[in-house]
Order: C-alpha cells, then structure tokens, then sequence
C-alpha cells in the first residue's frame, strides 16, 4: 500500500477538488496507469473503524486522468452531496486495479464543519 500525503482540508457544503501527481520509482517519471479502473472509498473514521460514507470511480466520473492515464496525475471531484456529511477524519483508499495487477493508495481528508454566521 502506498501512503499518499493528507489531502487538504475541506468543509462540509463545499466541492471535494484535488490532483494526484505520481511518480514510477523506477524511472523517476510520471506513473503510466493506462488500463486501470480507478475507485475510491472515504471512510469517516471513529475510533480508528469507519463505515464507507461515500465511493467513486473513473468508471463513475468522481475520478479522471485529465492529461491521459500515462501522465501519471489523478483528479477527484466530489461535488456538495458528499461534503454535506459529516464532518471529521475521513480515511479515503484509492484502489487502481487492470484486472491482473492492483495498486492501493491511503490518505486522510479532514473535512471541517462550515459554521455560517447569520446577517
């Protein structure tokens, strides 16, 4: 498993956007996924157990290859409906799989409650 670095926070009520950029250890350059199914699992995490609270994949669209999937840069896109859960530690697992070989990647997002103020 490869640990990613802790995404930047966001709060509830807003868009989840963030980039990926990976490298291939052997060559120093961008990693080639070309052929592999991106999904993604976001656990809110209690007491270090959390039951998946939201998925996506490139097969759904939350996960995309914006310069082709042999530049190496994953995007996440998760619009309102997922940040208006709950907020906390989520623990978020990125499986890349082509049906012979998986990679899984783990990070966290925090996600902060938006506390509006009235007028």
């Amino acid at each position: 498993m490869i640990a990613l670095p802790d995404f930047t926070a966001i709060s509830t009520g807003e868009d989840w956007y963030d980039q990926i950029e990976l490298t291939d250890a052997d060559t120093g350059g961008p990693a080639d996924l070309t052929g592999f199914t991106l999904t993604l699992e976001a656990r809110l995490v209690t007491n270090g157990v959390g039951d998946i609270v939201v998925t996506g994949s490139t097969t759904s669209g939350e996960l995309s290859y914006p310069q082709g999937a042999d530049a190496g840069i994953i995007d996440i896109l998760f619009r309102v409906p997922f940040t208006d859960k709950v907020s906390g530690m989520y623990r978020v697992l990125i499986t890349a799989s082509n049906g012979t070989d998986t990679i899984q990647m783990v990070s966290a997002l925090p996600v902060n409650n938006l506390i509006v103020s009235p007028p």
